[in-house]
């Protein structure tokens, strides 16, 4: 994820999101940061996983997704930025190796449509 495109990370388990009805199962649902209405989606959900558990460690990422639009994305930990040309060769905060695995995700790869999955189409 570009950090250009990341304007804020919130603790997951202060946001709550509305539910919308007849939405897909990846979208928990809107959320409301400062007056505007964001999407909050579950990457693990959209990626085939498991859907995600609340923790102290989770956190909502808000970003852009490459268009005027801001996504939030519920993501299991995040633990620092990596400036990495090569993600194959990023290394963890700090300077060193990680003993985890680490993810690194392209919005652009997740939602490649390009309109937000969670729209109907224009008529």
């Amino acid at each position: 994820m570009d950090i250009a495109n990341v304007q804020e990370i919130l603790l997951a388990d202060e946001v709550r999101a509305f539910r919308v009805p007849n939405s897909p199962d990846f979208l928990q649902g809107v959320l409301n940061l400062r007056g505007v209405l964001i999407p909050m989606v579950d990457l693990r959900i959209k990626m085939g996983l498991a859907p995600a558990r609340i923790s102290a460690k989770s956190r909502v990422i808000i970003c852009k997704t490459g268009r005027q639009d801001s996504l939030g994305a519920l993501v299991d930990e995040f633990t620092g930025i990596v400036a990495a040309d090569d993600p194959a060769k990023a290394k963890a905060p700090g300077g060193g190796t990680t003993a985890r695995p680490m993810e690194i995700i392209d919005l652009s790869q997740v939602f490649p449509s390009p309109a937000p999955a969670w729209r109907a189409p224009a008529s």
